[in-house]
């Protein structure tokens, strides 16, 4: 199922989301991709997305990745996501657009669906 509308309802006024400028691109079966242009008021002493943006973009598409794995939009109501674990490497400065994606492996998304 296309659950990109879904994912910009639930994600969009997420506060975090509207200071980066955060747009979900797509959320389809357990995928996702979003993106942002890095807002000037939120670069570091180098001009690139301070850490704290970087996470909430991935943070984003992860949250989005989840929402993409309902089978009906009302299969959502209800549920909390909640991460357990994640690993963030910063090899590079994040400068202009960053898009960012997650999906699901099978049984992650067959996990998710049984909720």
């Amino acid at each position: 199922m296309d659950a990109t509308a879904l994912a910009r309802q639930l994600l969009g006024p997420i506060p975090a989301h509207v200071t980066l400028g955060l747009e979900v691109v797509r959320a389809a079966d357990g995928a996702a991709e979003v993106a942002a242009e890095v807002p000037e008021a939120l670069t570091n002493v180098i001009g690139s997305l301070h850490s704290s943006g970087l996470i909430t973009l991935v943070d984003a598409a992860g949250l989005a990745a989840f929402v993409a794995a309902v089978e009906d939009p009302d299969g959502f109501a209800g549920v909390v996501p909640l991460g357990a674990a994640a690993e963030l490497r910063f090899l590079a400065p994040a400068r202009g657009r960053l898009v960012a994606s997650c999906r699901l492996e099978d049984e992650a998304l067959a996990a998710v669906r049984a909720l």
